[in-house]
């Protein structure tokens, strides 16, 4: 047999139709929202089910499992990326569903900070890069390089001096809008609403001026865009807490070079 369309059923009524065409594309999308028992997440990468992703609620794997009902096979589902910046609602910290932290936001000069008001990473490195560093500030990974899903995600601030937020100005609007983005003035300020030490962040920010003079720090940055002003206690940040999330789905149904299903 072969696909001449699709049975399609209106949700609102559950009024039906036949759509014919003479070529039929399925897309399948992914399915890290997905954590129910037997999900597509639990079967492949059961260490992540307790990580938010960036996808909504939609993103269940309901097309590959209707391509897999009829004999499709799949490849690669345990390939799964995690993005090393999902914003954290302080409104609704919890949420497994999280807006996605631009990867501008770090392009323009925004800095990655953990509790203790240091820096941690080169923030323009491979999102499989700095998702690393910051799973590495879990001692169970740290020594075993594999996360474990009974773990706490860790969080972390993602801040943005005033020339960085400038350059970035339609994001940092648009987050700070969404209530994602808060704007504090001071180094005192930010040090506060981090809960970090103000002395040991001073010095993390200080030594990022410096290092950007020298145009390299310890972990091979070499572009350094939207550096905080000498006078830190005059200074405005913008500032948000990230976290790991999931975000793409590589992994699906199986097809050759032409887009053809394989079968299982």
């Amino acid at each position: 047999g072969r696909v001449v369309g699709v049975e399609a059923v209106r949700l609102a009524d559950g009024e039906s139709r036949t759509l014919r065409a003479p070529h039929t594309v399925l897309t399948t999308g992914g399915f890290a929202s997905d954590r129910s028992p037997g999900s597509y997440l639990e079967r492949h990468r059961p260490e992540l089910l307790n990580m938010a992703a960036t996808a909504g609620k939609f993103s269940t794997g309901d097309g590959i499992e209707l391509a897999t009902t009829i004999g499709a096979g799949t490849v690669d589902m345990d390939q799964v990326q995690i993005h090393p910046t999902g914003w954290v609602d302080p409104a609704d910290p919890d949420n497994t569903e999280k807006v996605l932290a631009a990867e501008l936001m770090r392009g323009v000069g925004g800095i990655l900070l953990n509790g203790d008001g240091e820096r941690f990473c080169n923030e323009l490195g491979t999102r499989a890069y700095v998702t690393d560093m910051m799973l590495r500030h879990d001692p169970r990974y740290n020594h075993t390089r594999k996360w474990d899903a009974l773990g706490v995600v860790p969080a972390f601030s993602l801040v943005l001096p005033s020339a960085a937020a400038d350059d970035g100005r339609k994001h940092v609007d648009l987050y700070t809008h969404k209530g994602l983005l808060t704007t504090l003035h001071g180094v005192a300020a930010l040090a506060r609403w981090m809960g970090a030490d103000e002395a040991a962040l001073r010095e993390a920010l200080l030594r990022y001026r410096v290092d950007a003079g020298f145009g390299t720090d310890q972990w091979g940055k070499s572009s350094f865009r939207g550096l905080p002003a000498p006078d830190l206690d005059k200074e405005t940040f913008h500032a948000g807490t990230v976290t790991p999330v999931l975000h793409y789905c590589m992994g699906g149904v199986a097809i050759d070079g032409e887009g053809h299903v394989l079968l299982g």
